[in-house]
């Protein structure tokens, strides 16, 4: 396995919270090698080009297109605060406890996110927000992370190029 092919594999893992199955992430990991050493290769064989030439247009990194493709089912997206609370909340079997409702804006959502994530979980430390990729639209796309696994995340994402972002709360 290249070392490309290895961090991509230990990005995947660690961004799903190691829920891939071994022939999915395999299968994920190839895909995103493809994204990322060819990616007019993985335009070609992933992509079409009447509903997608847009991305090339305004250069859209092929290896974040790929990733965000793969991750589809763990991310959040949303404009609007309480709508993105909400989908974060239906990620637990047990959700999130209702957002008071003269919540307005972004930041109180996720500190009161923040709080919660750090209580759940199967790991020290809970879970966190992590900020992913470029949406390509006024949406704040989001997904859950292990806590613990956050440092090496935001490494790995600066490593590949990909926009691996704790949000902002201010």
């Amino acid at each position: 396995m290249t070392t490309l092919a290895a961090d991509v594999t230990e990005l995947l893992t660690l961004l799903t919270t190691g829920t891939l199955a071994p022939e999915e992430l395999v299968a994920a990991t190839e895909t995103v090698v493809l994204a990322a050493q060819d990616p007019d290769a993985y335009f070609e064989q992933y992509l079409n080009e009447e509903e997608h030439s847009w991305l090339l247009d305004c250069g859209a990194s092929m290896t974040e297109v790929a990733l965000s493709e793969v991750l589809e089912q763990e991310l959040c997206r949303s404009d609007k605060a309480d709508e993105l609370y909400e989908q974060i909340s239906e990620q637990f079997r047990e959700p999130l406890p209702a957002a008071p409702p003269h919540y307005r804006y972004l930041r109180e959502y996720l500190q009161l996110l923040d709080a919660e994530l750090q209580q759940r979980g199967p790991q020290p430390g809970g879970y966190e927000l992590l900020e992913f990729g470029d949406s390509y639209s006024d949406e704040l796309q989001v997904l859950l992370v292990f806590r613990k696994d956050t440092p090496r995340l935001l490494e790995l994402g600066q490593q590949l190029g990909i926009h691996i972002a704790r949000p902002q709360f201010s």
